[in-house]
């Protein structure tokens, strides 16, 4: 069996990389919060919605956001301002693709879009988990339902697994974080 070296990173970081080496994806520029705000704003602009767009766009994006980090399609939805709640779905759908045009990534993207690509890549999948056959994770009450969702795509049988966390200590809430996570 090859060998491969020890890896340390965040959720974050060892998702991107796993993204870079996968499925052809190039190197690419992460947005920052004004950039987000201002292809969010392109975005609100063209459904025409009425309200404070400036506003509305911090708040759409903390919703997808929370969307991007635990799955929760309802629970993002309930987070956007009532006049926007129906085109949920469209905004994401044209905020995903404003992204893509902008040969860019949102933060949330690393976790979401390696989720996606291990879930639905079969080969790459198997070769992830050959490469981690061992994972440790620190600070495991500050994981997230899709950061967990990854842990487990990349686990395989049998499961080596050592994971240390204080449900106590959580501080990521805002980013989806569930301490009962732990308990699983």
């Amino acid at each position: 069996a090859p060998s491969f070296p020890v890896n340390f990173g965040t959720f974050h970081s060892v998702f991107y990389h796993i993204l870079l080496e996968s499925n052809g994806f190039r190197r690419l520029n992460l947005l920052s919060d004004s950039r987000k705000k201002n292809l969010m704003m392109s975005v609100l602009k063209r459904c025409q919605g009425s309200g404070e767009l400036a506003e509305d766009a911090v708040r759409i994006l903390s919703a997808i956001s929370l969307y991007k980090n635990t799955a929760n399609r309802e629970r993002a939805a309930a987070a956007v301002p009532s006049e926007w709640r129906e085109h949920f779905e469209e905004i994401v759908a044209s905020y995903t693709k404003a992204v893509r045009e902008a040969g860019a990534v949102d933060f949330d993207d690393m976790l979401f879009e390696c989720r996606r690509m291990l879930e639905e890549d079969t080969q790459a999948r198997r070769s992830w988990q050959g490469r981690f056959r061992h994972i440790l994770i620190d600070e495991f009450q500050d994981c997230n339902p899709v950061q967990y969702d990854v842990i487990r795509l990349l686990s395989a049988e049998p499961y080596h697994i050592f994971a240390v966390g204080d449900d106590d200590q959580s501080i990521y809430g805002f980013r989806g974080a569930e301490p009962d996570i732990l308990r699983q």
